[in-house]
């Protein structure tokens, strides 16, 4: 696989991970799944790599441009 091809594959890991209320440390009070809604964090054009999650931040890198211009992006869920 190429590099794009992982980052991509560890993205959508991730918000499977998210979606599905997988998030170990989290335990709802009915014993059930967590709720929560799908938010597209940046369909825009170029690469975005090296997610991190931190409560309700996101944090990533875009690299954009022939270039490879890299810019450190964060979303408050």
């Amino acid at each position: 696989m190429t590099g794009r091809m992982l980052r991509t594959a560890a993205i959508a890991a991730l918000a499977a991970a998210v979606a599905t209320g997988t998030a170990g440390a989290v335990t709802p009070a009915n014993g059930g799944d967590v709720g929560g809604t799908i938010v597209t964090v940046n369909n825009g054009t170029g690469d975005q790599t090296d997610p991190h999650v931190s409560g309700d931040l996101v944090v990533y890198t875009n690299i954009t441009g022939f270039a490879a211009t890299a810019t450190i992006h964060y979303f408050d869920l």
